[in-house]
């Protein structure tokens, strides 16, 4: 996915007929991310299972990496309060960042205030903005993975 190749990613994450009961969190994340990439189209299962995952075993040391997935997952999954919850969260861990974030709407890192650029589209997503998309899909930009 790193690379744009979504359809890749998709085949990785889904191989042998593995079910998203099956996946982990991150895995759930990324295979709806890439879906979205290869299709255009937002599924909300593989995010469901990221809500489902983070209620068994929510992250207690969550960074804004972790908060921004999960905004846009609860969006996905079609739980808008928890999605602005998320968010807003996200916005206050930020505070005494410095340098650069890992953002999963570009999948690469970011300084500071592009990952709050990037937190605002996402807001906006949550708010009925359809049209907003993942930079890193829309933009093609190449994502980079280190954390």
């Amino acid at each position: 996915m790193q690379l744009g190749r979504f359809r890749e990613t998709v085949e990785l994450l889904r191989g042998k007929g593995r079910e998203f009961s099956d996946m982990g969190a991150e895995s759930a994340f990324n295979y709806g991310m890439a879906t979205w990439g290869a299709t255009g189209e937002v599924i909300s299962e593989p995010f469901a299972r990221v809500v489902e995952v983070e209620q068994e075993k929510p992250k207690r040391d969550a960074g804004p990496y972790h908060l921004q997935c999960m905004a846009v997952a609860c969006w996905a999954a079609g739980d808008l309060p928890k999605a602005v919850d998320f968010a807003q969260r996200t916005r206050q861990a930020v505070r005494g960042h410095h340098g650069s974030l890992l953002s999963c709407w570009r999948y690469r890192r970011v300084p500071i205030a592009e990952f709050l650029a990037d937190l605002d589209e996402i807001e906006a997503l949550i708010s009925g903005d359809g049209s907003r998309r993942p930079r890193f899909i829309s933009e093609g930009t190449a994502p980079d993975s280190s954390r």
